[in-house]
C-alpha cells in the first residue's frame, strides 16, 4: 500500500525549526516553575478543594506534563531523533493526550462556570463527582490521542532521522487532520463561547459591584482570546494540509507553507500552558490584600464573592469559598442556610 508522510513534499533543514525550538524553550523555562508553583498552592488544601480548584489543579497538571515533555523534542527538532521509534510513539502519544486534555479541561472549566452561575443548586453534589468527571476527560483524552501510536513512525528524510505521522493514504490524512481540528479546536471554542456569554448575560443582571463585574469580564475575555489566539494558527496549519491535500494535482508550496507553519504554531499552542497559570492572578492583579497566587485565582473565580455585601470584611477559606447566608438571630423559626459548593 502506497504511504504518505506528512511532509513528503517538503525539504526540512534544521534553520527551519530554530524560531520554534527558542519558543518551546522559553515556554518550559517559565510555565514549568509556573504550573508547580499552582500545584504546591492546591496541594496544600486539596481535601476542602472545591471542583473550580480541582478543574485549575488538573490544568495545571496536564501543562507541566506537556512542557516536561517539550524539553527532550527540542534538541530532536533541530537534529536526528535520538531516540528509538518506541519513544517517538510514547513521547507523541502522551504530548497530544496532555495537549487534548488541557482543552478539555478549559472547557470544562468554561461550563462548569455558567453552571455554577445560572443553576448554583445543581452543583451541591459536583465536589464529590468532581474525580468522576476528572476520569471520564482523561479517558476522552487518552481516546482522542489513540491513533498517534498506530501514525507515528522513524522516517528518513534529507539524510536526518525524524518521528513524524506517516499516513497510509490521502483519506486517512484528511480525516485525522479534520478530527483534530473539529473535535480538538471548533468545537470546545462553540462551547466556551455559548458558556462565557452565557455567563456575562446573567452576570449584568446581578447586583455586583462595578470593579468585580469588570474584572471577571476581563477575565472571560483573557481565557478566550488566549485560547483562540494560541490554538487558531495551528489548525490553519492543518487545513492547509489538508486542502494542498484535496487539490487536483496536489499543491506542493501550498503543503510547504502548512508544513512551516505548523512548525511554528505548534510551538505556539505550549505558550498556552505556560499562560494558563498566570491569566487568574493578572485578573485580579487589583487585589492588593493577596500575595497569594491561589488566593488571586479563587477569589477571580468564586462564584459566590461577589455576592457578598462590600461592608462585608471577612474574608472566605481559600478552598471551601462556602459562604453564608446569615439569618438574625431574632428571627424565629430560622436557620442559617449553606450556598451550594462548586
Amino acid at each position: 500500500m502506497q504511504q504518505h508522510n506528512a511532509s513528503n513534499s517538503t525539504h526540512w533543514t534544521p534553520t527551519v525549526n530554530v524560531a520554534p525550538c527558542i519558543l518551546l524553550a522559553l515556554c518550559s523555562l517559565v510555565g514549568i516553575p509556573g504550573n508547580l508553583l499552582v500545584i504546591v498552592a492546591i496541594l496544600r488544601n486539596i481535601r476542602q478543594a472545591t471542583m473550580t480548584v480541582r478543574l485549575m489543579l488538573n490544568l495545571a497538571f496536564t501543562d507541566l506534563l506537556s512542557l516536561l515533555l517539550v524539553v527532550p523534542w527540542i534538541p530532536a527538532l533541530l537534529g536526528d531523533w535520538p531516540y528509538n521509534e518506541a519513544f517517538c510513539k510514547l513521547f507523541s502519544y502522551a504530548l497530544y493526550c496532555c495537549v487534548y486534555m488541557s482543552v478539555l479541561t478549559v472547557t470544562a472549566m468554561s461550563m462548569q462556570r455558567y453552571i455554577q452561575v445560572a443553576y448554583p443548586l445543581r452543583l451541591r453534589t459536583w465536589k464529590k463527582k468532581s474525580t468522576l468527571l476528572l476520569g471520564g476527560l482523561w479517558l476522552l483524552a487518552l481516546l482522542l490521542s489513540s491513533p498517534t501510536m498506530f501514525l507515528r513512525k522513524l522516517v528518513l528524510d534529507n539524510g536526518r532521522l525524524r518521528c513524524q505521522p506517516w499516513y497510509n493514504s490521502n483519506t486517512e490524512l484528511v480525516a485525522l487532520l479534520m478530527l483534530e481540528t473539529v473535535v480538538g479546536f471548533v468545537v470546545p471554542s462553540v462551547l466556551i463561547g455559548i458558556s462565557y456569554a452565557n455567563v456575562i448575560h446573567r452576570v449584568k443582571k446581578m447586583p455586583f459591584t462595578t470593579s468585580r463585574r469588570l474584572r471577571l469580564n476581563r477575565l472571560v475575555i483573557w481565557v478566550v482570546a488566549a485560547f483562540l489566539a494560541l490554538w487558531f494558527p495551528s489548525h490553519v496549519a492543518n487545513i492547509l494540509h489538508v486542502c494542498a491535500t484535496l487539490a487536483p494535482s496536489g499543491s506542493t508550496a501550498l503543503r510547504s507553507s502548512g508544513e512551516h507553519l505548523r512548525n511554528l504554531a505548534g510551538a505556539l499552542t505550549f505558550f498556552n500552558s505556560c499562560l494558563n497559570p498566570f491569566l487568574y492572578a493578572l485578573a485580579s492583579r487589583n487585589l492588593r490584600g493577596s500575595s497569594s497566587l491561589l488566593k488571586k485565582m479563587e477569589r477571580v473565580w468564586d462564584s459566590r464573592q461577589p455576592d457578598t455585601p462590600p461592608t462585608d470584611s471577612r474574608k472566605p477559606s481559600l478552598c471551601t469559598q462556602s459562604n453564608l447566608l446569615v439569618v438574625p438571630k431574632d428571627t424565629p423559626g430560622m436557620r442559617r442556610a449553606h450556598t451550594p459548593e462548586e
